[in-house]
């Protein structure tokens, strides 16, 4: 169900920006971007891939150097990027950032790194990656035409983010969604979305894990994998369960299971209300079926989305939405079947002065799971999170979960006033009113 988001309120505020937001500069400029990239608009459907992108092998915070590899292309001074930590230790961690110099290796930034940064060897549990986030004038995306996330690799990808010192017109779709899962009895999860992958099904087995913060997808294990699901266990004859949801902005859904001991646990909710932590959507867990019957792997979480524009108007849409997980939404009248259980919903965050929204729509929800025969629970992905922030005026809109709301300061002088109720729902206790001479984007 779509519910409404804002309406038109006239609000001068100010707030501090806090990590995950802009960490460079002040003002307008360093907030929308300089326009280098010039305009740009998407007539066809189109893949957004990064100009640049690169794992991240280490950084510390307070230091203004990224050890990278893997990189796409050469780093330009000046190019603005966003550093993510994608999974392991302090997943969700993120900012905007600067190139200042690059050599072979070794990437410095303008400003000092607000957290750490880390990612394993293959297929260990640590990912960060950095891109570069295009800094265009105007951006265009028409009607019919979907504009989509680079898919998550395993080490990059799943974010699609700009900035736009004009107007973003979005009469299409912006989107990072997942993928679901098609592949029964035995086959594996789902891959190549905008999140995180979903677990693989089995057929008289353990089944695996979602991917998650909590690490890669693969191992056959029923405990949750970060904000990836469990997949389920399997008894003897038709002792089957299937996997959970992948969590986000809030916990998965729990797959049916023959016997409690033979459930998988849901994805863990992860990041933040105001978006200061930042997550893909967890993979759902993987199904467990008896010989005779079918089992599925679990839909891939979505991916991120960030929009910073002067001006947006919106009659299209921006979604961030779940996998699915591939098979019947109810296991019915064939007790023997084990379905996976759905993606996470993704994050959005838009960042904009000024924006008319109309009848466009921002969705992050999670795929859909299976129940047992009207049974009580559902595998289906928790749904994302939405951050929309702006700092003069809005008007219209649609969000899915509702959205967390914030007035923002895009300069240093405006005048603070009292936070009233933006369209129902109250302004968020993140946002603080200080002096104006306190305010800083830094």
């Amino acid at each position: 169900m779509h519910l409404r988001l804002w309406l038109m309120v006239p609000l001068v505020l100010v707030v501090l920006f806090s990590p995950g937001t802009e960490t460079i500069g002040e003002g307008a400029d360093a907030m929308f971007g300089n326009g280098s990239d010039g305009a740009i608009t998407f007539s066809s459907n189109t893949q957004f891939d990064p100009p640049v992108d690169a794992v991240v092998v280490a950084g510390t915070a307070g230091t203004s150097t990224l050890t990278v590899s893997s990189v796409s292309g050469l780093f330009q001074p000046g190019e603005k990027i966003l550093i993510h930590q994608t999974r392991g230790s302090g997943s969700g961690a993120w900012e905007l950032n600067a190139v200042q110099s690059y050599a072979v290796g070794n990437l410095a930034t303008s400003a000092p790194l607000a957290n750490a940064y880390l990612s394993d060897a293959g297929a260990g549990v640590n990912k960060a990656q950095v891109l570069v986030v295009p800094q265009y004038t105007n951006v265009t995306v028409n009607a019919g035409i979907s504009l989509s996330a680079k898919p998550w690799n395993g080490a990059t990808g799943g974010i699609l983010a700009f900035l736009a010192s004009g107007t973003v017109t979005i009469t299409g779709t912006i989107q990072a969604s997942g993928v679901s899962s098609s592949d029964p009895s035995g086959g594996t999860g789902a891959t190549g979305g905008a999140g995180f992958d979903g677990g693989s099904n089995v057929v008289q087995g353990q089944a695996t894990q979602g991917e998650g913060t909590g690490g890669p997808r693969g191992t056959a294990s029923q405990v949750a994998n970060g904000n990836g699901a469990g997949g389920g266990a399997y008894g003897s004859g038709i002792q089957i369960a299937s996997g959970s949801g992948g969590g986000n902005g809030g916990v998965g859904g729990q797959g049916y299971a023959y016997f409690p001991s033979l459930a998988s646990a849901p994805g863990a909710a992860s990041g933040t209300s105001d978006l200061t932590t930042m997550s893909l959507g967890g993979g759902g867990g993987g199904g467990s079926g008896s010989a005779d019957g079918m089992s599925y792997g679990g839909g891939s979480g979505a991916g991120m989305v960030v929009i910073v524009g002067t001006t947006i108007a919106m009659t299209g849409g921006i979604a961030a939405n779940g996998g699915d997980n591939g098979g019947a939404p109810t296991i019915c009248p064939n007790s023997s079947k084990a379905l996976g259980g759905g993606g996470g919903g993704g994050s959005i965050l838009v960042r904009t002065q000024n924006a008319t929204l109309g009848t466009g729509t921002i969705i992050a929800v999670g795929g859909s799971g299976a129940s047992r025969c009207g049974d009580a629970g559902s595998a289906s992905g928790a749904v994302g999170r939405i951050r929309v922030e702006y700092c003069t005026s809005i008007s219209g809109g649609f969000a899915d979960p509702p959205a967390s709301i914030a007035q923002i300061s895009c300069g240093p002088t405006p005048t603070p006033t009292p936070p009233p109720s933006v369209g129902g729902i109250a302004e968020q206790p993140d946002v603080t009113a200080v002096p104006a001479a306190a305010a800083s984007s830094g």
